[in-house]
């Protein structure tokens, strides 16, 4: 269980990218890419999109707020424990099992706990090229490409967590 030490909480405070005010911003920045999500909110508006995805991450909360959402039928939902401040090797199994399903099947990660810190495992194995977004509170939505500069980027940022 990778814990995120408090003394370094307000290094992920800022976007680890560039911001966007909507969807329809970020799909006319990243046209012909694949997507993933992390946070109910950022999900649900690529749900209702017709943007091509494969791996989506919610916790049914949003700022700490109960916030379900929709999800599509026809998609399986993997169900993981994590708890706040944490990435539990049960999300990262689940995000690896995922990954290694995208050319045949899409897949939600539910999270029992907290997904925030999800979009670092997602970084280190999501195919290159691929989107990630997530959401900022009352800024926008964050997206990244998944490349060598942002997989370095999530390495980098685990040196602030404790491997308990």
């Amino acid at each position: 269980m990778l814990t995120l030490l408090a003394q370094h909480r307000l290094r992920f405070s800022d976007p680890f990218g560039p911001v966007f005010s909507d969807m329809d911003a970020v799909f006319a920045a990243y046209q012909n890419h694949l997507f993933c999500s992390v946070g109910d909110v950022v999900t649900e508006q690529l749900f209702c999109s017709p943007a091509p995805w494969l791996i989506a991450i919610i916790d049914g909360y949003t700022r700490r707020k109960r916030y379900l959402i929709e999800v599509p039928a026809d998609v399986p939902v993997v169900t993981v424990d994590n708890p706040p401040g944490c990435i539990s090797p049960m999300l990262i199994a689940a995000i690896q099992d995922a990954v290694s399903h995208t050319r045949t099947k899409r897949t939600i990660i539910n999270v029992n706990g907290e997904e925030d810190l999800a979009f670092l495992p997602l970084l280190l194995y999501a195919p290159d090229e691929t989107v990630l977004l997530y959401g900022q509170p009352r800024e926008g939505i964050v997206a990244l490409i998944v490349n060598d500069i942002s997989r370095k980027l999530a390495h980098d940022y685990l040196q602030y967590f404790e491997d308990q």
